[in-house]
């Protein structure tokens, strides 16, 4: 309870914080950047166009301040200068004009952002160049520049930039927000690694201390290897063979879109280049849910693996379940959903949510109890966000009896079995439950199982969520699943005790370890198989038999895992999706659903098995099948463990292949 109240008060102040409140109240901060180099002469070109602002420079002045903080000024050490440009540049002070940090920190804090105007980022750069502004013969001269948009003569722009980097200038560049034009950062700077970008200048004390360090490093090396330092690396650029290239020591620069190059040994000329765009052998089905394969926006049109957040947040106390979701998204889009939602009906849960899901990068929320006009009111403001909102009630068939068989043994504990009542609640709900329609039923089992209530006990939704509620766990005990399974077959899918010839039949089994006897639970399975049962499989923690669980789900979209009991609320909207699509094709495609696939094992002694229209299943550790056409048996098989054709050195340093455990040794991109 105390962690959601953490994150509740949290997301308040966010709220105050971030969507128009009162700033923040930062202190003082302080890199100590320590190690550094004696001496360096540090200038700051500070674009404060039109598209910039008044408010926004201030941000920019609240960076350098902050920047110059972590530095040691002095006559004998770093001097700092600025030169503020838009139509025409300014030189605000020189190198020398403040050699201690009081004075440097005030003539910071009065700057004045201007009049605005056009973005002259090549009179800048040969103002900070040509200007006699303090620069020391034997200092490291280093020249940040801070833009949110294009210079107004690119061509101009690199001449100069080029002209400042042969006199010995290293170059930084900060671009700010979407308009800028990244590959004139990348030219202008001195290598690759001194390009940073910021999705907007509240973010500049994001890459603060990155800045800082490379300049560190930047003057250690001078002290350390001047003889190297000096030294650089020429290159005739292959796509523009007019164009030479002087780069220092480790620097790493484009060469159009075909290279990407390194300086390795300056006083050697030693450059290796490579491919820009890496050459991926990848499937996008081969790849988790969690990553995608991107275009990188650009001219070059590379492509990597994006990592994608799923982490989800539920909202427990709903009736009725609605999910709202979306891809991880930048600041803007979260900050304009939520600031458009905010009048509605349900604003301040929604809202609170929101706020999280910006903070955790979330994907999918969870919301309810919601009226049908609050549902409209959300399925309108949602769509023009770029979400979407979904009801699980309205899309299923008008027929299913549902099963479910519920573990009790020793290892769940009363604690836990109270989670899943609350989970078998919640699914219920989603569900029009009535004599015509869905009928729920429920077996509890440990050493033996026992029928709790049947598909025709209770008709209605009301009294079939109080007897849920009602449910004991008992005395716990071993996982006799087999029995369980045995006991929905034959005393429960027949006809005295409310069996439907014409609906769908699903049995969901929900367990935290192996059953007591395997070879029985998957010869009961089969039998219910055949007698038209669909199974969907839980399992909860690190003990279950992931394989077991594949073997009794009749495909494998239909097995589910989750970390703990805790966590089952969040498979909640999957599993009511899915069961909703076998309800849908049972009641649309009658004859189809009815048929199998008969599939005899290559690589595992389980014999014969059947699978309906869709279903995926493994062969052993060497197949993953799919039944394609039920009524002509048309089945496909593939490899089950993908073959990566991907150096490690190429997968994004997000991204890591790892060997899945249990899962015969195939190997997986995972992405953090």
């Amino acid at each position: 309870m105390l962690p959601r109240l953490l994150i509740y008060v949290f997301a308040v102040i966010f709220e105050v914080a971030y969507l128009g409140g009162a700033p923040l109240d930062k202190k003082e901060m302080s890199l100590k950047i320590s190690d550094c180099g004696d001496k360096a002469d540090i200038m700051f070109i500070l674009d404060a166009s039109s598209s910039v602002g008044s408010r926004n420079f201030w941000k920019v002045k609240s960076f350098l301040r902050y920047y110059a903080s972590s530095l040691e000024i002095g006559k004998d050490h770093v001097h700092v200068g600025a030169i503020r440009f838009s139509r025409m540049p300014k030189i605000e002070f020189g190198l020398t004009d403040h050699l201690d940090k009081k004075s440097l920190l005030a003539a910071v804090d009065g700057l004045e952002y201007g009049r605005g105007g056009t973005t002259a980022t090549d009179k800048a750069i040969r103002l900070a160049r040509k200007s006699a502004i303090g620069y020391r013969p034997g200092s490291p001269s280093i020249l940040i520049l801070i833009t949110d948009g294009q210079s107004n003569r690119p061509h101009l722009t690199y001449e100069e930039a080029e002209a400042a980097k042969k006199s010995g200038m290293i170059f930084f560049t900060v671009g700010v927000g979407s308009q800028v034009n990244q590959e004139e950062l990348e030219k202008i700077a001195m290598s690759l690694e001194f390009v940073f970008h910021v999705s907007d200048y509240s973010s500049l004390d994001a890459i603060l201390s990155k800045v800082a360090r490379k300049t560190c490093e930047i003057l250690k090396y001078s002290k350390d290897n001047p003889v190297e330092y000096k030294a650089r690396c020429k290159y005739v650029s292959k796509s523009r063979p007019s164009y030479v290239y002087e780069l220092m020591q480790g620097t790493s620069w484009h060469d159009g879109c075909k290279w990407t190059c390194k300086c390795i040994d300056a006083l050697r000329n030693g450059i290796s280049c490579q491919e820009r765009c890496k050459k991926w052998n990848v499937k996008a089905a081969d790849l988790p849910s969690n990553c995608k394969m991107i275009t990188i926006p650009g001219r070059c049109a590379c492509k990597e693996l994006r990592f994608v957040n799923t982490y989800r947040l539920t909202c427990a106390s709903h009736t009725q379940a609605y999910t709202v979701s979306t891809y991880k998204t930048g600041r803007s889009k979260i900050h304009s959903y939520v600031k458009e939602i905010k009048g509605a009906q349900i604003a301040k849960m929604i809202f609170r949510f929101a706020i999280i899901a910006a903070l955790l990068g979330a994907a999918v929320l969870h919301a309810g109890p919601l009226d049908k006009r609050a549902l409209l009111e959300m399925e309108k403001i949602t769509k023009r966000a770029g979400y979407s909102v979904e009801s699980v009630e309205s899309k299923c068939g008008d027929e299913a009896d549902i099963m479910f068989a519920l573990d009790a043994s020793s290892s769940v504990g009363r604690r836990n079995f109270e989670k899943i009542k609350s989970f078998v609640h919640h699914f219920a709900s989603n569900f029009d439950v009535s004599e015509e329609h869905i009928h729920v039923g429920a077996i509890r089992f440990s050493r033996s199982p026992e029928m709790e209530f049947s598909l025709t006990d209770h008709l209605k939704k009301k009294p079939l969520l109080e007897a849920v509620d009602k449910l004991t766990y008992g005395h716990g005990g071993t996982t006799a699943t087999g029995a369980a399974i045995k006991l929905a077959r034959e005393s429960l899918f027949n006809k005295l005790a409310g069996f439907r010839p014409s609906a769908a039949e699903i049995l969901i089994l929900i367990t935290d370890g192996q059953s007591n006897r395997p070879h029985d639970t998957y010869q009961e399975t089969e039998a219910a198989k055949e007698r038209g049962v669909i199974f969907f499989t839980v399992g909860v923690g690190s003990e279950v038999n992931q394989e077991e669980l594949e073997t009794i789900a009749s495909s494998l979209e239909f097995v589910f895992h989750v970390s703990d009991y805790s966590s089952l609320d969040t498979i909640l909207g999957e599993l009511a999706k899915k069961t909703c699509e076998v309800l849908r094709y049972s009641k649309d495609n009658p004859v189809e659903y009815k048929a199998r696939c008969k599939y005899a094992n290559k690589y595992r002694s389980a014999g014969m098995r059947e699978f309906m229209q869709g279903a995926t299943w493994h062969d052993g550790c060497k197949l993953t099948c799919k039944c394609n056409d039920a009524l002509r048996n048309g089945i496909s098989c593939k490899e089950r463990c993908p073959q990566w054709r991907i150096v490690p050195g190429e997968i994004p340093s997000n991204c890591q292949l790892i060997t899945k455990p249990g899962d015969c040794g195939c190997k997986e991109i995972k992405c953090t």
